[in-house]
């Protein structure tokens, strides 16, 4: 459901006016929550009311937009590779348009990276930060273009933290069940065979010596996980064929 936000007023259904009711004593649980903050000339913002799912539709009708993890960003997007100040979007008389503010991970437009040279924005356009959050630009008619954000899933591997949807994954998976999602994630999309799983998870196993239950109940353990965090079902099996991340 969408519903508008315009500040400083603010517009909302009760259940999520109830919600932003108890924000002071939820707040500190949910760190990183997508959240919209106030700016100098007053926007307008479309946002999914999907509380715990970093999933949003951002109407593009300011001047400037700063998207980062800084609290005071127009756009707050809460992982790990996201810089402070990481991108703006800004428009002119000749329409909008995106840079890079120095962000230490970078962004692409269309697979390319910008830079903080002015790059313009068209409908259809796939933004990318850090290589953790996508979104694209859509527009209907007679509407200024909105930004949609993506849901899917991010790996810290240096932590070992996995994030659906913006959501951190608690508790943590399993040594295996990491291994495994780290491996369809490396993989993009691309389908894993059983003995590739098996090389991945059991490394120097002879695959013979692997039962299928084995590697079904791993992969029915993941796909669970993965749905527990909001994710829905993030794995697709293709019977004779292998297993692969349908969003990443």
């Amino acid at each position: 459901m969408l519903f508008p936000l315009h500040f400083p007023f603010l517009s909302l259904s009760p259940l999520c006016s109830l919600w932003l009711s108890s924000l002071p004593r939820l707040w500190p649980l949910f760190p990183r929550i997508i959240r919209t903050g106030s700016c100098k000339n007053s926007i307008s913002v479309r946002f999914q009311c999907t509380i715990f799912s970093m999933k949003g539709s951002f109407l593009l009708n300011s001047d400037e937009i700063i998207l980062g993890r800084d609290p005071v960003c127009q756009i707050v997007l809460g992982l790990p590779p996201i810089s402070r100040r990481h991108a703006a979007i800004r428009r002119s008389a000749q329409g909008y348009s995106l840079c890079d503010l120095g962000s230490a991970n970078g962004t692409t437009l269309n697979g390319s990276p910008v830079g903080e040279k002015a790059t313009p924005l068209h409908p259809g356009d796939v933004l990318v930060l850090a290589g953790a959050v996508r979104l694209h630009v859509e527009q209907a008619p007679g509407e200024p273009p909105s930004l949609i954000l993506d849901g899917g899933v991010w790996i810290d591997a240096a932590s070992r933290e996995v994030y659906v949807d913006g959501n951190l994954v608690e508790p943590a998976l399993s040594p295996a069940q990491f291994t495994l999602l780290n491996a369809l994630y490396q993989a993009a999309g691309r389908l894993l065979s059983r003995g590739e799983i098996v090389s991945a998870v059991w490394p120097g196993v002879d695959p013979a010596g692997v039962s299928d239950e084995a590697v079904d109940g791993l992969v029915k353990r993941l796909r669970q996980r993965l749905r527990s965090a909001e994710g829905g079902d993030l794995l697709q099996s293709v019977r004779g064929r292998g297993l692969r991340l349908t969003h990443y």
